[in-house]
């Protein structure tokens, strides 16, 4: 899908192919950073696509990308949200970004859960010399997770599995992530220590 074809108050035919057919990540992502640039506001681009706050939140990050992390979500190694993060950890209070370190984070991440993925970027920030590998060990045994069994309509489970495969993660993973941001949203998690 070319993004050419959204100009010209055209934009209506992205709401028109979602429904029509399942469009891929990319060019979701770049419809979305499309509408975006076009609206200023997530709130518009969920209103003219109909796709989640999550999605939507996620894809308008991608645009940040430097393009070492672009070509790693491009291929599906990993998904935007890791990639952000991963950067974003590694350029905190940095005047260059090693993107060699930030690509390796992020591929690292892509199989942590939330929790681990913020200690993670967390202990980067705070101690940048620290060993990456060490930093990666430290947040997938650090924190305490519990496991909690969830009964899911077959409609639920079935827009979840896509969200997982979109996202090219687990649908546990992904579970985590939307239950996460969601009680994030609503003020109900705070951040841990």
């Amino acid at each position: 899908m070319k993004l050419d074809s959204f100009s010209g108050g055209r934009s209506i035919s992205l709401t028109e192919n979602l429904m029509r057919r399942e469009l891929n990540r990319r060019d979701k992502i770049d419809a979305c950073t499309f509408l975006y640039k076009k609206y200023g506001t997530i709130k518009d681009v969920i209103e003219e696509t109909g796709l989640p706050y999550s999605e939507v939140s996620s894809y308008v990050k991608y645009d940040r990308l430097l393009p070492e992390m672009k070509e790693l979500v491009d291929k599906g190694d990993v998904d935007v949200q890791t990639a952000i993060r991963a950067q974003d950890a590694v350029a905190a209070g940095q005047s260059k970004i090693n993107v060699t370190k930030a690509a390796h984070l992020a591929w690292e991440m892509k199989g942590m859960s939330n929790p681990q993925q913020k200690k993670a970027t967390e202990e980067i920030r705070k101690k940048p010399e620290a060993g990456l590998l060490d930093i990666i060990e430290s947040a997938k045994t650090g924190r305490r997770v519990t496991q909690v069994t969830v009964t899911l309509s077959v409609n639920v489970d079935s827009s979840l599995r896509g969200y997982a495969r979109d996202e090219g993660t687990t649908r546990d993973i992904a579970a985590a992530s939307l239950i996460e941001e969601g009680l994030e949203t609503r003020g109900y998690l705070e951040e841990e220590e």
